[in-house]
């Protein structure tokens, strides 16, 4: 090649936790249909393959062997499956959270779509293998390639039952008896279904005829036949499967009469997400005046200030999902798409049916309860345009919207938009603002209950406020009844963790026939057990945590890595069996209330019951149904239900909340606390809190139904005076390691490293309350940035300084997570 001609580059994506892009050639074959955002297929390192995503694409001339590039191996797709806007947002997040765009990338795709190579053992053609000196898991392995021609490392590891099968493989490759390499693993795949129609060559009467004469011997071809024949009539086409279940044998009869040219097999792509099933529209919704006067506000703020985020703050039962809704038909009608965010989308089920039942076919939901290759699809179906509206959870910020002009974040407070791990660990409220940036679109932040940044902000007039503050129609909030627990205890008034008042009132909602929830937010029968011989209480062997007894499944687990232990009915200790449970969890107050009410239907929502795709759903439509009287569970069940028939919301045990240690504790709490006390009374009935408290005078409590901005002035006070959020931004560097005493040098190395530039906004590092997880022991920095300093230049110092502690070859073995903006 001259030295005049030019190479077409593309800058390349991969999904790897590696800082820079790599540049690969593209060769002529592809030049028509690579472009930006495009899936590629390449080679990285010595002979992994990756699909990565076209970042850029260049022309420079051939400057000779130093810059021979690897060649791009295949470009897989017909159109890109990201738009140069998404990629523009890859790089904003990799530099904000302090991640790499391959990270970036690998989190935003669907699994489907990020293939990466596996390693394989491929057959030599050896006549006489059998007859070679070979141990016995050599022979077993080359009994089984003999047949199968390849195998995939992970399966010879499965054959020999061992974890990594590398070492062993590459001595026999050595010996020229395999041979090893790596090869694309099977990704996404469109669903073909198989049809059978009449050939056009028989489908005239005197042909058909004939056809029917030649197969007077062949009785059942003659059915299969003229079962195709009906259906051709009626201008349909036969699947393959129905024709097989509807006659006996007709698989050989099929191609018997395929072969004689009578009848032609097809396949027809699929739709694994096809529009789902909705309930028709609702009755058309009678605003409030304050209802109306919120929306009108919600215009003019998007019309006068576009690029303003709005913050609609209303109480719960406010009716805020039907502004939603009005919103997202106004954005339709300008040719706009809309992504609606919800925090968990299993437990908004009612919301997807209220957006379905306006907008039908539009409507997308995506998120990860769906398999791989439904996620795919949906993919292709945002990006072909035929879902305009996509409602979500964090996940779906990813979506390859064409033409974004609205995102709703509904529950905008809700620590689910917060990913924390792993890499990128984004919040994808924040994310959604800077990406309505980049698209010019408008931002509508929801909830009751704010974010203290989202409400500062609001405050400071960086958001427009919206506030509704009653509820619609003419529902009224729930009387809340705080109930003394340390009364109740010297009185000997309790039953179990339950107080009289608190019974009493599940009794008189069960006689009305009405629904009742009851709120713990631990799940399990008991958090822990104790040995009451020698004291000694059972911990994961991984993490520095106690274990949590499920009853039904008798096991003790551990609820950070999942450990469990069977073998529990004797201290391990002492060898006693004088074992006490101690505290309560949800599965043992839904076993203790059917023996107290045992008329009662009581179901149990936590993570346990609704692990299933459908386990949710199907609780749901049972509670909606009145199948279920009590609904027992975790902080699941306060987002998102909206029963007419609930007048009773019970919380078991707030003290859980009050007593945490972190600086929003408060915060969450009041959260928590005025989210499932909103799922009483949302209709005519009146309905009732009752809240369960060793603390009844804790100012959360004596605040919860105060307006919000009274419990806000409270705590801001406290978070002013110590510098925390809203009024500074937190960065926490957290250090693991398995080796204790390595761990406890480095964190000191490093605070020498940070400390000259971050002086006393640097705390720690410094153990937390969980000090070892997953067999890594953890120390944590904060660092706590004024606002109104230049974040982007501390970041980049930040990462210098970091960096420069890698470069001591001794510290390549320590994790430095960094998690901007951490709840």
């Amino acid at each position: 090649m001259k030295y005049n001609e030019v190479t077409l580059i593309a800058e390349v994506i991969l999904p790897v936790p590696v800082k820079s892009n790599f540049d690969y050639r593209v060769s002529a074959a592809y030049t028509d249909r690579i472009a930006v955002g495009s899936r590629v297929v390449v080679h990285f390192g010595k002979s992994k393959l990756y699909t990565g995503v076209v970042k850029r694409l260049y022309e420079q001339p051939e400057i000779g062997e130093h810059r021979q590039l690897k060649p791009i191996e295949d470009v897989p797709d017909d159109q890109p499956v990201l738009l140069p806007k998404q990629l523009e947002l890859f790089e904003w997040m990799a530099f904000y959270y302090f991640c790499t765009e391959g990270e970036v990338l690998k989190a935003s795709l669907p699994s489907g779509l990020k293939l990466e190579s596996e390693a394989i053992v491929e057959w030599i053609d050896l006549e006489d293998w059998e007859d070679l000196d070979l141990d016995e898991p050599t022979y077993q392995l080359f009994s089984i390639l003999h047949h199968q021609k390849v195998l995939t490392a992970k399966e010879v590891g499965e054959i020999w039952n061992i974890n990594s099968p590398a070492n062993r493989l590459r001595n026999l490759e050595a010996r020229g008896l395999i041979r090893r390499g790596h090869r694309l693993q099977t990704g996404y795949k469109p669903k073909m279904i198989k049809f059978i129609r009449l050939a056009p060559e028989f489908q005239n009467d005197e042909a058909l005829k004939e056809a029917f004469d030649s197969l007077t011997n062949a009785p059942r071809q003659e059915e299969v036949l003229m079962l195709v024949v009906s259906e051709w009539f009626q201008q349909n086409e036969l699947q393959k499967a129905v024709l097989k279940k509807r006659v006996d044998g007709a698989d050989s009869s099929i191609k018997s009469l395929v072969k004689k040219g009578i009848l032609e097999e097809f396949e027809v792509k699929a739709d694994r997400v096809a529009a789902l099933e909705f309930k028709k529209k609702e009755k058309e919704i009678t605003y409030t005046d304050e209802q109306a006067a919120a929306l009108a506000k919600i215009r003019s703020s998007f019309e006068e200030k576009p690029t303003q985020p709005v913050l609609l703050h209303g109480v719960t039962g406010a009716g805020k999902t039907h502004l939603y809704i009005d919103l997202i038909r106004e954005a339709l009608d300008r040719g706009e798409d809309v992504l609606y965010l919800l925090p968990e989308i299993a437990l908004t089920q009612q919301i997807i049916d209220k957006v379905k039942s306006e907008f039908g076919e539009l409507v997308g939901v995506y998120h990860s309860r769906f398999n791989d290759a439904e996620r795919v699809e949906i993919w292709q179906k945002v990006i072909s345009g035929d879902f305009r509206v996509v409602i979500g959870v964090r996940s779906s910020i990813f979506v390859p919207f064409k033409n974004l002009g609205l995102i709703v974040v509904d529950e905008e407070h809700d620590t689910s938009f917060k990913q924390n791990e792993p890499n990128p660990r984004y919040h994808a409220r924040d994310v959604a603002i800077y990406m309505a940036h980049l698209f010019g679109a408008r931002v509508l932040l929801g909830s009751a209950t704010p974010s203290f940044e989202s409400y500062y902000n609001a405050r400071l007039g960086k958001f427009t406020l919206v506030e509704i503050k009653n509820r619609a129609v003419k529902a009224e909030l729930p009387a809340l009844h705080i109930i003394d627990m340390r009364e109740q205890r010297k009185k000997r008034l309790l039953k179990s963790y339950f107080s009289q008042p608190f019974l009493k009132a599940i009794d008189e909602t069960l006689q009305r026939k009405e629904q009742g929830i009851i709120f713990q937010n631990r799940r399990g029968f008991v958090p822990w057990l104790t040995c009451m011989n020698c004291g000694h209480v059972p911990r994961c062997i991984n993490c520095d945590i106690t274990l949590t007894f499920h009853k039904r499944k008798g096991e003790l687990r551990c609820h950070y890595c999942g450990y469990t232990d069977y073998e529990f009915s004797k201290c391990e200790q002492c060898g006693s069996y004088e074992l006490k449970q101690q505290g309560i969890g949800t599965e043992r107050i839904e076993e203790e209330l059917q023996a107290l009410f045992p008329e009662a239907r009581i179901a149990r929502m936590d993570l346990d019951t609704t692990r299933s795709r459908t386990g949710f759903l199907k609780l749901i439509r049972q509670f909606e149904e009145h199948q279920v009287d009590l609904l027992v569970g975790t902080q699941m069940v306060s987002k998102g239900l909206d029963f007419d028939n609930v007048t009773l919301v019970g919380v078991v045990e707030a003290d859980l909340m009050l007593n945490f240690a972190d600086f929003r504790a408060y915060e969450h709490a009041y959260q928590l606390l005025t989210q499932v006390s909103g799922r009483a009374g949302r209709s005519s009935k009146k309905g009732r809190v009752m809240i369960q408290t060793f603390l009844p005078d804790n100012p959360v409590l004596q605040v919860l139904q105060q307006p919000y901005g009274i419990f806000f002035d409270l705590e801001s006070e406290n978070r002013k005076q110590l510098h925390y959020p809203p009024f500074t931004r937190l960065i926490r560097i957290e250090l693991r390691h398995k080796n204790q005493l390595f761990l406890e040098a480095q964190a000191e190395a490093l605070r020498n490293i940070l400390l000259p530039t971050f002086g006393k906004g640097l705390l720690g590092p410094e153990y937390p309350h969980v000090t070892r997880l997953r067999n890594e022991y953890r120390q944590v920095a904060l660092l706590k940035i004024t606002r109104g300093s230049n974040v982007k230049r501390l970041r980049e110092i930040l990462a210098a300084r970091i960096d420069f502690y890698y470069r001591n070859a001794e510290n390549k073995s320590m994790r430095i997570v960094v998690d901007v903006d951490p709840m």
